[in-house]
Formats: C-alpha cells, structure tokens, sequence
C-alpha cells in the first residue's frame, strides 16, 4: 500500500475530512500525516494543541486579510468535534459543518473558514499545519455559542479570550 491521506469532500465547500493511510505490520503502524503534494501547500508554522480533560473548546478562530490562512488539523490522540464555519461572502456565508474526529483523522480547511472543536476524550492532542504564520493583529474569532452549532455536549472549559470573542452577526 502506497502511503498517503485520503481526501474526502464535506457539505462545506472549502473543507475537506482527511484520513492517513497507515502501514502495518508485526512492528506496529507507520502514517504519514502530511504530504505538501497531496494537499497542495507548504506550512509556514506547525503548532500543536494538547488538552487534558473532555470538554474542552476551542475557537472559533481565523486570521483576517492579509493574512488568511490554510490549514491542516490533524488529531494525533484522543477524539474530538471539529467545526467550520464560512466566512467567505455568498450562499454558504455562516454555514457551519462539523465532523468526529480521532486520531489519524483531520481536516483541510481554506482561506475564510473558522475553527473550532471540543475535546470528546482526556487527553486529546493535534496537529496544526498553516500556510501563513501567526499574525497578532489580523487573529479574529466568534463565539462558539452564536451559531446555531449543534455541539455533542455542553463545554466545561473554554478560555476567558474566547468567552469574550464577539457574537457572530
């Protein structure tokens, strides 16, 4: 079997449910979590997410023009809820589509969309791969509670910064 992610569309336009192919045998398991081929960008910043108890959200977070961003979140253990919203301008502005997702697993996601999840396990960790670098100023968010997501469970922790992000409107 040739190593490689698994691409599969979602009903959000801009975001796509990734899943690495492993490699098995007596040893254990080889996955590759990022071809810049397949997906089509080189990171600019790596960063990792680890979140010690269920329940935990993050988000919704993006970066504004000029500094829009593609990325790759990708679970390396534990289980979670990953969102999407659009921001883009058009039919689908505010739409919003989630998925589970555990380890292997992951999502792309273009210029214009928000993100967020909630940790469904303890000790859920991730990967994120981003095509342009953390820009202070150009770091927006929306409340996770102002659209209409429908979350698995109610979040136990959520930061303080993003209990005061803004309504989206």
């Amino acid at each position: 079997m040739s190593l490689g992610v698994e691409r599969g569309p979602t009903p959000l336009d801009g975001m796509e449910h990734l899943r690495a192919q492993l490699a098995r045998d007596e040893r254990g398991a080889f996955t590759r979590l990022f071809d810049a081929g397949l997906l089509g960008f080189t990171p600019e910043q790596i960063s990792r997410s680890d979140n010690r108890q269920a329940g935990t959200l993050r988000g919704l977070h993006f970066q504004a023009a000029p500094h829009e961003e593609t990325k790759v979140v990708q679970v390396i253990s534990g289980r979670l809820w990953d969102v999407a919203v659009d921001l883009r301008p058009g039919s689908t502005h505010g739409q919003w589509h989630g998925l589970e997702l555990g380890p292997g697993e992951g999502v792309r996601l273009a210029p214009g969309l928000a993100h967020g999840f909630l940790t469904l396990e303890d000790e859920t960790s991730l990967l994120y791969f981003m095509d342009e670098a953390f820009a202070p100023r150009s770091a927006r968010g929306y409340r996770w509670d102002s659209l209409g997501i429908e979350w698995p469970c109610t979040p136990t922790r959520v930061s303080a910064r993003d209990l005061e992000l803004p309504p989206f409107a």
